[in-house]
């Protein structure tokens, strides 16, 4: 199985080198701003948020694989270069689109990769998490787009998506990870904990108006629920996300998301065996786990990658109804890798993973 990570990765470090374009999405420069899956005429581009959050979800097991170093240096490359697209406040999905605001999710998922890879100190990082703590609300949201709030419903009529689950918990789990230190950025992820959890459904788990994968948001809130939440509600949680990885399982393989429903699947259970709370419950999460690998298996194709599966949809900024999908074999391929590494490695079985960097600010 190492070999197969292996291989998977080489894929990887190979279609970031040569294939530019699979991380971006691409939409019109005109008056309509259609949203389009391939690259078309006077076409914007973006691959920020996209490179990011691969990067960060790479970053623990690259010491471990003999092609880490070099996909270390590809990616430390890109994120060289989204480094240049700092405004000042944030980033911007499509960064070349002036009318577009920084937007919340973004400027997190950079801000960690910029500090996962030493590319950014704490300190400078440090402006623009202030930035997005500003923008907390008294109960605990978080604006996806970092304008002023007598600009929010026109902006949202635009680009949708003010309030969003994942983004917020994203945001959450951002101040947790660096910042738990100083008691006001402490109290603001509690407060966002709390929102999140007023939002929360034990049948359906979260909701977002980005994100097709269905766990998703459960895999950001982990560690605030660990943080603030009582060890009743935790059990409650347990079981609920066990039978809500149980229905993923059991979905239609040719749901567009499937293969990242599996692996944020698989992520989970990895963050969900490495707390002590659950050192006893490891038997409830083997059959689950084992069932995943095997799928996952199953669904990598002949050419040693796994298809494109959806990630998250943006509407179309004249049409809220129009949706277009955000696919990448390359991010479909390093994802499913990582999961099937996650699962091969629970419990200390095999070699332990690198410990998360903690930047505390």
């Amino acid at each position: 199985m190492q070999n197969l990570v292996e291989n998977s990765l080489q894929l990887v470090y190979k279609d970031m080198l040569h294939q530019c374009d699979d991380l971006s999405q691409f939409m019109q420069q005109d008056g309509k701003k259609i949203l389009a899956k391939k690259p078309i005429s006077e076409t914007v581009s973006g691959d920020l948020f996209q490179t990011a959050l691969l990067s960060n979800l790479l970053c623990p097991i690259l010491n471990i694989y003999k092609i880490g170093p070099d996909l270390t240096y590809v990616l430390m490359s890109r994120l060289r270069k989204i480094l240049g697209h700092y405004t000042g406040r944030g980033w911007r999905y499509f960064p070349t689109v002036k009318l577009m605001p920084e937007d919340s999710d973004t400027t997190i998922e950079v801000l960690r990769s910029l500090l996962h890879f030493n590319l950014m100190s704490p300190k400078d990082a440090k402006f623009s998490i202030n930035i997005i703590a500003h923008y907390v609300r008294s109960d605990g949201s978080v604006p996806t787009w970092l304008v002023p709030k007598s600009a929010e419903d026109e902006v949202d009529k635009i680009w949708t998506g003010t309030y969003d689950s994942a983004v917020i918990a994203n945001v959450g789990l951002m101040f947790l990870e660096y910042c738990r230190y100083q008691k006001i950025f402490l109290k603001l992820a509690e407060r966002i904990t709390i929102w999140l959890l007023n939002q929360y459904s034990s049948k359906n788990g979260w909701t977002s108006s980005w994100y097709t994968v269905k766990n998703y948001v459960d895999f950001r809130c982990i560690e605030l629920l660990f943080t603030f939440c009582s060890n009743e509600f935790l059990e409650a949680f347990f079981k609920d996300i066990l039978q809500r990885i149980s229905n993923i399982i059991k979905m239609d393989k040719n749901t567009n998301s499937y293969g990242l429903d599996l692996a944020f699947c698989a992520l989970i259970i990895e963050k969900l065996t490495m707390k002590r709370f659950f050192s006893k419950k490891t038997n409830l999460t083997n059959s689950l786990a084992n069932d995943i690998l095997n799928i996952l298996l199953d669904l990598r194709t002949d050419n040693g990658r796994w298809q494109p599966y959806t990630l998250f949809s943006n509407p179309s900024p004249t049409n809220s109804e129009c949706r277009r999908e955000w696919a990448s074999t390359t991010f479909s391929t390093a994802i499913c890798a990582r999961a099937v590494h996650a699962l091969e490695h629970l419990n200390g079985e095999k070699r332990s993973l690198k410990d998360e960097q903690k930047f505390h600010i």
